[in-house]
């Protein structure tokens, strides 16, 4: 038996609440056990209970000995002064000098509760509950995903906040900024992200109407045009970014911080940046546009877009390939910014117009788009875990890497049904 879990199975009843005897042999009544309290002090806040013909209400305290509290040093602590129940697993003290009861709860937890926690904790599969899931409730899977998804976005908007915040509520900045990180794919994640941080944004805005002088940006920033290639296009870009190097004092990114090898030529860093340039000139409005659109389709054609003609029959710079083909901005790669970048912005935008609807809007959107590829969520599909669209990937995303992976089973809506599904 671990703390947690004796907390776990108080807090959400998983153990023969009838007839309960304190250990003094009065009968107990759990009227309310209380709300869990994450700070310091007792387990649990503003329970009620009935001892005997008594009702009180007050805090209560769990441990797995009774001995324990005396270790913890609570009789020292004003904090637990309004206790009104000690809950142990195991009780080992004989003379117990306080007025407030102690119940004991070990007989009253049957073995299949124990016995399912073990074999989650000990599982070797990644997804301890693999074995259990058909038993889940579809509903309780649903609204599990709900929550999963807010908080998977949570915790990625916060930096989004923060760049808000220090750029003085600047949307159409932010929006530039994450199209940039998220556009990476994960191999050069890092490096997009660099490159984003090594432009300022009054830059940026400024080449959104000249897609040479853009590329010329992208590229330079980067680290692409410290060669010599005798291409004129090369060249061209080479003028426009020394200009601009020297007039705004840039300092460019070592180049071999990208990475070519093991991926596919039309996903090399040059293609990426090549279309971010198209990209970042077609959509300088599109934060104004954001705001105002009904459907996903309404911006749809902002995002057909392609890189500039010298790539056609050029991966990298000054390496002309055989085959001559148009570098398009692919459904695929449009689906990755409508689920990293558009759908979180428009999300963020909501919550600070304080706008319900408009934020269950964007995650009907989200259903609306096709369910990302990965190794993570081959696992939850062999688990006959549907996984039909965005919604579905990003939300198991979440579950898979912050409660199965750290095995946060007592902490995860799916495990909570499995233990309350056995007697």
């Amino acid at each position: 038996m671990q703390e947690d879990l004796l907390q776990f199975i108080w807090q959400f009843g998983l153990f023969h609440s009838h007839r309960l005897v304190t250990t003094s042999g009065d009968s107990l009544i759990i009227i309310h056990k209380g709300n869990i309290n994450k700070n310091a002090g007792p387990d649990f806040l503003t329970a009620k209970i009935k001892i005997g013909t008594t009702t009180l209400v007050g805090n209560i305290e769990l441990h797995l000995k009774t001995s324990d509290w005396f270790k913890h040093q609570h009789q020292k602590d004003p904090a637990f002064n309004n206790l009104i129940l000690h809950v142990v697993y195991e009780h080992d003290v004989k003379v117990w000098p306080y007025s407030f009861p102690i119940l004991v709860l070990k007989e009253h937890i049957s073995e299949e509760t124990l016995k399912i926690y073990q074999e989650l904790m000990h599982q070797k599969q990644d997804i301890a509950c693999a074995q259990l899931l058909p038993s889940v409730n579809e509903l309780v899977k649903y609204n599990w995903q709900h929550r999963l998804l807010l908080e998977r976005w949570e915790m990625k908007l916060q930096d989004w906040r923060n760049d808000l915040v220090s750029n003085h509520n600047d949307w159409q900045q932010l929006l530039t900024k994450r199209l940039m990180i998220n556009f990476g794919l994960n191999i050069n994640a890092m490096g997009f992200e660099l490159l984003a941080n090594a432009i300022p944004s009054k830059l940026l805005i400024k080449a959104q109407h000249n897609l040479l002088e853009m590329e010329a940006l992208l590229f330079g920033q980067a680290g692409f045009l410290e060669d010599n290639f005798a291409d004129d296009y090369y060249l061209q870009l080479q003028l426009h970014y020394k200009f601009i190097k020297h007039k705004f004092q840039l300092q460019p990114m070592p180049k071999n911080v990208w990475k070519f090898m093991r991926m596919r030529p039309v996903n090399f860093p040059t293609i990426r940046i090549a279309q971010l340039a198209a990209l970042l000139c077609n959509t300088s409005h599109l934060c104004a546009q954001l705001t105002e659109i009904k459907s996903l389709n309404d911006i749809r054609s902002l995002f057909e877009i392609k890189a500039s003609t010298y790539w056609d029959n050029h991966v990298r710079f000054g390496l002309e390939t055989k085959n001559k083909s148009t570098k398009n901005l692919g459904q695929a790669a449009i689906d990755i910014i409508y689920i990293n970048t558009l759908l979180p912005f428009l999300f963020l935008h909501a919550s600070y117009e304080d706008h319900y609807e408009k934020k269950m809007l964007v995650i009907e959107w989200l259903q609306s788009i096709k369910a990302e590829q990965n190794s993570i969520l081959e696992k939850w599909t062999s688990c006959s875990w549907k996984v039909a669209n965005a919604f579905d990937s990003q939300s198991l995303l979440q579950l898979y890497n912050s409660y199965c992976l750290p095995k946060k089973c007592l902490e995860c809506a799916i495990g909570l049904s499995i233990f309350s599904l056995r007697p």
